[in-house]
């Protein structure tokens, strides 16, 4: 699509009181004429950056090589070593978002960052590069009541922006087969699942849709199906009276023991405190 060019705009706000070093950013870049943009550079705070026009390279810390243009995305990691280049006669022009503190940790924590993702697809169109300029606005229209409103509006374009990712080595069917795979993995808890026989079923290898189920999920399909079991554990204590020994038995653990046992070192507390 065609871009208007116009003026590079950064915006930064810190976030909380004086202890905090919580901070957010957004902005738009025009490179045009550069070639090296950061090369072997670590820098100190999570980037987002949507690439909207142009062609250039990005390199991780490995030396592998990823060509980037038009409608794609890379990531920069705080303090992980990596370059991007851009051809100077590309007329380079970016969005990006930046995170710093324990906000980017929280967000690696529950894989809403994904940190095997250096670079991929994205889609870009005139709706999302006009919630970039919306957000460009509130930051310099900003005023220290809205902080709320602030950080709501630029963790929902954060979000937007993964859910319109597609990174280059998992096509749609591949996702699909994932969330599939998770319906499958959270449904009755009171029998044995075999997720070779699902792979099989769907005409995945075994070996190849762990990898691939972990990548999307940050955990194993054995790790999913016990989060998802001690989840639906606390639906239980929270909105039934069934003691623990028959929550136990209702999700097939073999005692009430293991069960307890599964659930603080899941939680860190015991299920009896949790529903007091």
């Amino acid at each position: 699509m065609k871009t208007i060019r116009k003026k590079s705009v950064l915006s930064y706000r810190s976030l909380g009181g004086s202890a905090s070093n919580e901070g957010i950013g957004v902005g738009f870049m025009d490179k045009s004429g550069i070639s090296e943009d950061n090369l072997n550079f670590k820098f100190p705070r999570y980037v987002l950056v949507v690439v909207i026009q142009g062609e250039g390279t990005y390199i991780d810390k490995n030396g592998n090589e990823y060509p980037l243009n038009a409608g794609m995305f890379f990531q920069r990691f705080p303090d992980v070593l990596h370059s991007n280049l851009v051809k100077p006669d590309s007329n380079w022009q970016e969005y990006y978002l930046e995170i710093d503190g324990q906000f980017f940790s929280a967000l690696q924590n529950m894989n809403l960052i994904k940190s095997t993702l250096s670079t991929g697809k994205i889609k870009v169109d005139a709706g999302l590069e006009s919630k970039f300029e919306r957000l460009i606005k509130r930051f310099q229209d900003y005023r220290e009541s809205e902080q709320a409103k602030l950080f709501s509006n630029f963790t929902s374009l954060l979000m937007e922006c993964y859910e319109r990712m597609q990174p280059d080595n998992i096509t749609e069917p591949v996702q699909g087969i994932v969330d599939m795979a998770c319906r499958f993995l959270a449904d009755d808890f009171t029998r044995n699942v075999d997720i070779k026989s699902f792979c099989q079923l769907h005409g995945w290898g075994y070996e190849s849709f762990r990898k691939i189920f972990r990548r999307q999920t940050g955990i194993s399909p054995g790790q999913y199906r016990i989060r998802r079991r001690l989840d639906y554990s606390c639906e239980l204590l929270n909105n039934t009276a069934l003691s623990i020994a028959e929550i136990a038995e209702k999700l097939a653990y073999n005692s009430q023991y293991e069960y307890s046992a599964q659930f603080k070192k899941h939680f860190g507390i015991a299920p009896n405190f949790f529903r007091h």
